[in-house]
């Protein structure tokens, strides 16, 4: 399916499994995508369409090419001090250019999932399929998802008999208008807390526990990973914690700017939603985009960043003069656009995220949206977010003093260490230690 597909409709809500295809690590060598059956109908829209796919597919293997150089100093500074090969260096190179190559390709690029969902979430689908903002290609997904368990338990479709809501029944449509959302002040803005987050937390342990220490104590006993194990487990048990449950009161509201690219990234951590706008909201001249660092500072990548971007806005431009609606349209949307959305969740979830996205090997952009979001966190609740930093900060904190210096046992990414001791001096205010890329 397309990848519009799977960020509309397959992980736009949190009862699911999926097991997908990245484009950061496996090479898109040819230009398959999903040919909306708008352009389908239409032998001069789908040439205007495929001729834009295919040079946003010269753009991606030129940014993948041009940038293995600019990569390869950054990753060889790094593999000297891992012990790489010179192969293993380039390989490492090479994906970094990869993953920054392909904010160019636009989402109608066809990916491949294992994709789980219960009985009752596959009824939903049924329903939903034909929601505003959700594309066509949804319900031909959804119709042969039916067919494949009606195969083997005919019973299950037949007696359900559930059937989808028309489109113009769902509220979105009808309430679609020209409105521009205002883009945050950074790239997280905290815009909801509970000023009362932390006495609500100690009120919260002291019924599960009926401790009496000082509530500074209390917290630093709960939430120093020195101290509580439960933060160590590799199995992420937090949920099975009792005094862990506990952060689940503390709720958070961030409005964020992110592109296509890393909010589905940022959609994967299911625990803290966000609320991402109708695509047809992105069709504006020009588009607006993210461009990666190492992009801007290329002056020949950036050229060819730019223009592959430019002849996709004018597909769009010039396909819409033609009469093709805009839900054919968005396909065209490269992972650069950005988009601007709000995002909720509890404590423990976004710890979760945090911990995840703050290793140096997360993709920087959702690395540096985790940053903002953290250093808005910890300037208004410190008491609750003093111990939070990337998985290798949790990892150390348990060893003793005469294993701090050992990557081994400090960095639970083995030889995919990112070449700095982020645990000796990570710092979320100050922003530092900086990324090596």
């Amino acid at each position: 399916v397309s990848r519009n597909v799977v960020e509309s409709f397959l992980h736009n809500h949190i009862f699911y499994n999926s097991e997908q295809q990245s484009q950061r690590y496996v090479e898109m060598r040819n230009a398959e995508v999903h040919i909306p059956a708008a352009m389908r109908g239409d032998p001069e829209a789908r040439r205007i369409y495929e001729a834009a796919i295919r040079n946003s597919w010269e753009a991606y293997d030129t940014l993948r090419d041009g940038l293995v150089e600019a990569n390869r100093k950054v990753m060889a500074a790094i593999g000297k001090i891992n012990g790489q090969s010179d192969k293993k260096i380039e390989a490492e190179a090479e994906k970094k250019a990869q993953e920054m190559a392909r904010y160019v390709v636009p989402i109608a690029a066809a990916t491949q999932l294992y994709h789980t969902v219960s009985g009752i979430v596959l009824l939903r689908y049924v329903r939903m399929c034909e929601a505003s903002g959700t594309p066509t290609e949804a319900r031909r997904l959804v119709e042969q998802m039916l067919e494949e368990v009606r195969r083997i338990d005919p019973a299950f479709v037949a007696q359900v008999q559930e059937q989808p809501r028309p489109r113009d029944e769902h509220l979105e449509a009808h309430l679609s208008g020209a409105a521009r959302a205002r883009a945050p002040t950074g790239l997280a803005d905290l815009v909801a807390y509970d000023p009362k987050a932390s006495a609500v937390v100690v009120e919260s342990l002291r019924e599960v526990t009926g401790s009496e220490l000082p509530a500074d104590q209390l917290l630093a006993k709960v939430l120093d990973p020195a101290g509580n194990a439960a933060w160590g487990d590799t199995l992420n048990t937090w949920d099975h914690s009792p005094i862990l449950r506990t952060l689940r009161h503390v709720h958070y509201t961030f409005r964020k700017r992110l592109s296509l690219t890393a909010f589905a990234q940022d959609q994967r951590h299911r625990m803290t939603p966000g609320t991402r706008p109708l695509l047809a909201q992105c069709l504006v001249e020009p588009l607006e985009v993210h461009t990666p660092d190492i992009i801007a500072g290329n002056a020949a990548a950036k050229r060819t960043y730019d223009d592959a971007i430019a002849v996709l806005g004018s597909a769009i431009a010039t396909l819409r003069k033609r009469g093709i609606p805009d839900e054919a349209l968005c396909y065209l949307l490269p992972n650069a656009t950005n988009i601007t959305f709000h995002q909720s969740g509890d404590l423990l979830s976004f710890i979760h995220k945090w911990r995840l996205r703050l290793c140096f090997n997360a993709q920087k952009e959702i690395f540096d949206a985790s940053l903002a979001e953290l250093r808005a966190v910890q300037a208004i609740h410190p008491d609750l977010t003093g111990f939070i930093g990337p998985p290798c900060s949790f990892v150390a904190a348990r060893q003793p003093a005469d294993k701090q210096d050992d990557i081994a046992a400090c960095c639970p990414e083995g030889d995919k260490w990112c070449g700095v001791k982020v645990w000796q001096n990570f710092n979320a205010a100050k922003l530092t230690p900086r990324r090596p890329f």
